[in-house]
């Protein structure tokens, strides 16, 4: 008899339950994704007085707020780890007389001790910004 109560808890730790195909995965979209999906068209450049500030959105992406409302989804070289405590220091970008500066495609940002190749530069909607941002 002891047999038989055995046999089915050996049963369970010898073989996994296998979980259904969208039982066990997350289906919620990634910060990057949710970004990604309010992300305009690629521009070659962004001009901009101040970085209000930078959100890493995941693994080598990140948004740079330019001024109040106004945000971009920047891609960087995928050999780029982000931190939520980054460090970003613009080399390569270009200052210019009228006072303003500007992030183009291959800039590099020195990302604490890294340095990262821009991709890809989108705008963002701000609405939507908002939005992922409440909701985070």
């Amino acid at each position: 008899m002891r047999m038989w109560v055995l046999v089915p808890i050996l049963f369970a730790f010898a073989f996994p339950v296998m979980a259904d195909e969208n039982g066990d995965e997350n289906d919620e979209p990634t910060l990057y994704e949710r970004h990604e999906a309010i992300a305009g068209e690629p521009v070659n450049r962004i001009r901009y007085t101040r970085i209000h500030g930078w959100t890493p959105v995941g693994d080598d992406n990140l948004v740079a707020e330019t001024r109040r409302g106004k945000f971009w989804l920047i891609d960087l070289e995928p050999k780029c780890v982000l931190r939520l405590d980054l460090r970003i220091l613009l080399e390569g970008r270009q200052q210019r007389p009228e006072g303003f500066s500007e992030i183009s495609r291959f800039d590099t940002l020195k990302v604490d001790d890294q340095e990262c190749s821009v991709r890809r530069i989108r705008p963002l909607d701000a609405e939507g910004v908002k939005t992922i941002r409440e909701s985070s």
